[in-house]
């Protein structure tokens, strides 16, 4: 594959091509009245592509030849009037042994390659048409390799290839004289990496992306562990090991995760430095058999330090005169409110300190309130300030629990009880416990539900671990999407048909193994996702899911509660939790919260901060780039900790579920 970029160097060669004297063999020059006598080419591979960077691909045909002038349209309806683009590859077949003039007239960009030179490079948008010409020797009767790029930026669409020499009249390369079949079209496979520094010590392993694109697709088979070199200070050198691919049938782009061993067995200060990562020659191939040169794609940076030990924390009175706060949200419309949402059915509405007489939305009336049922959730669109929409999550009279959408008003004041839209109800039959549960839109725009396993001691209906149920899980669902009236499916959800062939799993299932998780949330910088699971009798537990993560994590309920045995059954696969404290220390209620990522308290950044409803401690929470944990008990609080909220800022606030009051976090 070649760079999009333009060329300064290949417009000099391509230059020189043009002006610089050519002298035709003795051979070549008896050969110039030797005509073929006739040829049956079929025209040349078209690729087209839905953008003007040859990566949507939606539409692949066999033209017979360059000769379209589409106007202020498009080739295909599959393709927008404007920023598509088009590949032509083949072979060309002359009908003389002599100098060659190759033109193509465009209004936009184009490249043209003939025996694999680059003798026409104007890449650039042109308000008007312009003729664009390059010359090479060719033999008659012989087959070249051709390959022409053409994008169209905006205005009118105009493509046309010809070709001329001192015997041939200038036309249009005739379709009989162009070949698909025996092509290898495209360029080589690239690559990019994604690679983040370590700056924690402990861990034992590194993992990082690589994203290989192809003009044709990658062969996937190709992927191995020879494909990446990585290479540091300390005379570290080391092949990375081949761990998985985001898509495991050929195509493009593909990203492949790679891990490498950490120097020494553990990350450490002595390992500190650049580590280059090198794509090796010869490695990846596409589906045409061509393959990768040598890369260079960039490096990651060690810098471990010994970290500030967590601090304590203070918290300040904020807001008050609340009833039952279960929930925190904002809307992220730079309004810097935050919405209260009481037990009952009410939001109300923290601006500044000062909660608002009038209830953003009221919808009491078909809420069951008491014990662990009632409103508990509210998130806000990610475009809210244009759209105005909401979601709630509650338990309705019947005791099922109900994710439904609601309209804001133009000015975004107050939610209209009655534009309620139910996208889902989930039977909640027997028991009264453990509804969950927590909205969040992640960074990928899907919101994520987080929802509990229906009640009883012990999950008597085995619901987190049953495939088949909505209950004990986290569920992921596109709601925002166009043209979707409830929810969608979406496509990269881990229990689709391609990994659930027998369709045991709901599709709608991200996470599964889960008692009660009451709060979850989304590291707004890292969009790693923590999930804090309220205990049985022993255990309470935060899991964590990295944010390269592709779902599917089973978090082990009620086969075991934390890291021990409860109901028994095979642990294989399980993922276990990123940490977890007993009940002797008097909590007994987890509340999970947010990692720290406001600018207020530097000394805070990075740190998950969680509680307990039943002891009211609060604790601090520190992962490594390794994944060993540091964890603190920072303060102990009289109060009944029912949830975390976080502004737009990123400063984070509790509630106190018996005082209806809301404290902000601070030093």
């Amino acid at each position: 594959m070649t760079s999009n970029a333009f060329s300064a160097d290949s417009l000099s060669r391509s230059r020189a091509v043009t002006q610089a004297p050519l002298r035709l063999s003795s051979t070549l020059r008896r050969q110039r009245l030797t005509r073929l006598a006739s040829s049956s080419g079929n025209g040349l591979r078209g690729q087209y592509f839905d953008n003007a960077n040859f990566t949507n691909l939606k539409l692949t045909r066999t033209d017979a030849g360059v000769n379209f002038n589409w106007r202020g349209g498009s080739p295909d309806p599959r393709l927008g009037s404007d920023t598509f683009s088009v590949r032509w590859t083949g072979k060309v077949q002359p009908r003389y042994s002599e100098l060659y003039t190759f033109s193509v007239r465009a209004n936009d960009g184009v490249r043209l390659w003939v025996n694999g030179k680059k003798i026409i490079d104007q890449w650039r948008s042109r308000p008007t048409a312009a003729t664009h010409q390059g010359k090479i020797l060719l033999e008659a009767d012989k087959q070249y390799d051709i390959r022409l790029d053409y994008y169209e930026n905006d205005g009118n669409a105009l493509a046309r290839l010809f070709w001329s020499s001192p015997q041939q009249a200038r036309e249009i390369i005739p379709g009989s004289r162009l070949f698909t079949s025996g092509t290898t079209p495209g360029g080589l496979p690239t690559a990019t990496a994604v690679a983040a520094n370590v700056t924690g010590s402990g861990g034992s392993s590194y993992d990082f992306t690589v994203t290989y694109r192809d003009d044709t697709g990658v062969d996937v088979s190709s992927l191995d562990n020879n494909d990446i070199r990585v290479t540091g200070p300390n005379g570290f050198n080391q092949l990375a090991q081949f761990v998985s691919v985001d898509t495991a049938t050929n195509g493009t782009p593909r990203t492949a995760t790679y891990r490498i061993a950490a120097p020494g067995g553990s990350w450490d200060a002595a390992d500190n430095g650049s580590y280059t990562l090198t794509l090796q020659a010869n490695q990846v191939s596409d589906i045409s058999g061509n393959r990768n040169r040598t890369l260079s794609l960039g490096s990651f940076q060690a810098d471990i330090r010994d970290a500030a030990p967590i601090p304590d924390i203070s918290l300040s009175r904020y807001a008050g005169g609340l009833t039952q706060p279960v929930d925190i949200v904002n809307a992220k419309d730079g309004s810097n409110r935050l919405f209260v949402l009481e037990q009952a059915g009410r939001v109300r509405v923290v601006q500044s300190g000062v909660v608002q007489s009038s209830p953003f939305l009221d919808i009491s009336s078909r809420v069951k309130s008491g014990g662990e049922e009632g409103l508990l959730s509210l998130a806000f669109s990610p475009n809210y300030a244009s759209t105005r929409r909401l979601y709630a999550y509650y338990t309705n009279q019947n005791g099922d629990i109900v994710l439904s959408r609601f309209q804001a008003n133009a000015s975004g004041t107050a939610a209209d009880p009655s534009s309620e839209t139910v996208l889902l109800t989930i039977p909640h039959p027997t028991y009264t416990n453990h509804n969950g549960g927590k909205l969040a839109f992640g960074p990928d725009g899907y919101l994520y539900v987080s929802v509990g396993d229906g009640g009883g001691g012990g999950d008597p209906d085995n619901n987190a671990q049953n495939p088949g149920s909505l209950l004990g899980k986290v569920l992921r669902l596109d709601v925002e999407s166009p043209g979707v009236a409830t929810y969608a499916i979406p496509a990269s959800n881990p229990f689709l048909a391609a990994t659930d062939p027998s369709d045991r799993y709901r599709d709608e299932i991200w996470a599964l193994g889960l008692r009660n998780p009451w709060r979850l949330s989304f590291d707004r910088q890292t969009g790693d996702l923590y999930i804090a699971d309220v205990g049985q009798s022993a255990r309470e537990e935060v899991n964590f899911q990295p944010a390269a993560s592709r779902g599917g994590e089973n978090y082990g309920w009620k086969i075991l509660e934390g890291t021990i045995p409860y109901a028994g059954g095979s642990t294989s696969g399980l993922t276990p939790p990123l940490l977890e404290y007993d009940h002797v220390q008097g909590g007994r209620s987890i509340t999970g919260g947010y990692v720290y990522r406001g600018n207020e308290f530097q000394s805070l950044q990075g740190i998950y901060f969680y509680g307990d409803f039943i002891n009211g401690k609060l604790w601090g929470a520190r992962r490594s780039a390794g994944g060993t944990v540091e964890n603190k008990l920072v303060n102990d609080t009289p109060y009944g900790i029912s949830t975390f909220g976080e502004d737009e800022q990123g400063n984070l606030y509790v509630a106190d579920y018996f005082k209806g009051d809301i404290y902000k976090l601070g030093i």
